[in-house]
């Protein structure tokens, strides 16, 4: 079987014991975790960082640009940032692992911020269009040449038409970062397919965040064109499990790679690397690499050129 050589990430927080938003983040550390990716095929990837307050989120944007000068490897390798929150939905389910209460409106004021500790390197923001009325902040950043992904979001029709006519293009990990339950008919997965001509598809391939008959009917519904598979890796993959913490808050991580919070009941990242995630569709879909070929590398290079 023959995996993917080069796959583009475009999110991953960390992996192999490396928090990409830890506070005492060191060069040695950053420099070892991408040699790691680079041995298991990844040319290059947005390093993630996830809702927090506006002061730590723009520190860990500075650390990253930092270390990211002062080596050729995690330059070549970190192509830029993805920001996944603070502006996302806080509704117990939509909200996923992250807290709550550092959850806020989008408002041009936090974005310049973080525009500007990112060093007009970030070049992926995850928001819920419910928590940027008339669009605003999309458009903002979208006018910067960065693209704006839909998660975390019950975000209602008008609100995701309102986002798309700003500029949106992505949905950030399709099927997760919403409640068990939801309603049969009009529910946030709906109402996202229902603008499938104008945005692409994120998942996380590990058949846990996905089940097997999901994936395979994405592929159905959307084409292969419009797929994207991320690992979302957080710094426990390739670890084992354990008990990690995630933006100070405690996860566990099982024997399957997966982490869960403490009672179970959200999945907070992902175990999987690429890699892995690679080698799942190869021998439990048994797509070809041709197929891997497009939603590992091809679809989000085609996406990172926009």
């Amino acid at each position: 079987m023959e995996l993917c050589q080069a796959t583009i990430d475009l999110q991953i927080n960390g992996a192999f014991g490396v928090d990409f938003a830890a506070s005492d983040l060191s060069a040695a550390q950053l420099e070892a975790c991408c040699q790691k990716l680079e041995a298991e095929g990844v040319a290059e990837f947005l390093a993630t960082i996830i809702t927090d307050t506006i002061p730590n989120l723009c520190a860990a944007l500075r650390r990253l640009c930092q270390l990211r000068r002062g080596s050729p490897l995690v330059s070549r390798m970190i192509s830029g940032f993805h920001v996944e929150g603070p502006f996302l939905s806080s509704v117990a389910g939509f909200v996923g692992a992250h807290d709550p209460q550092r959850t806020k409106d989008a408002n041009i004021q936090d974005s310049e911020l973080l525009w500007e500790a990112g060093e007009g390197l970030v070049r992926l923001v995850t928001l819920a269009p419910e928590r940027d009325r008339g669009g605003e902040v999309t458009a903002w950043w979208v006018e910067r040449g960065c693209l704006v992904s839909i998660g975390h979001s019950d975000a209602s029709l008008r609100d995701i038409e309102t986002a798309t006519s700003a500029g949106a293009s992505l949905v950030t990990h399709y099927g997760n970062g919403c409640p068990q339950l939801l309603a049969r008919h009009d529910n946030i997965l709906q109402r996202l397919l229902y603008f499938k001509e104008r945005l692409m598809f994120t998942l996380i391939a590990d058949g846990a965040h996905l089940p097997r008959f999901f994936v395979e009917n994405l592929v159905t519904v959307l084409g292969e064109e419009r797929l994207i598979v991320v690992s979302d890796a957080i710094h426990a993959a390739g670890c084992g499990g354990g008990t990690f913490y995630l933006a100070g808050r405690p996860i566990q991580v099982g024997p399957d790679g997966i982490p869960r919070t403490p009672d179970g009941l959200y999945l907070a990242g992902s175990g999987w690397t690429q890699r892995r995630m690679d080698r799942w569709l190869a021998e439990e879909l048994g797509w070809n690499k041709p197929r891997r070929d497009k939603l590992f590398h091809d679809n989000p290079r085609k996406v990172l050129a926009r």
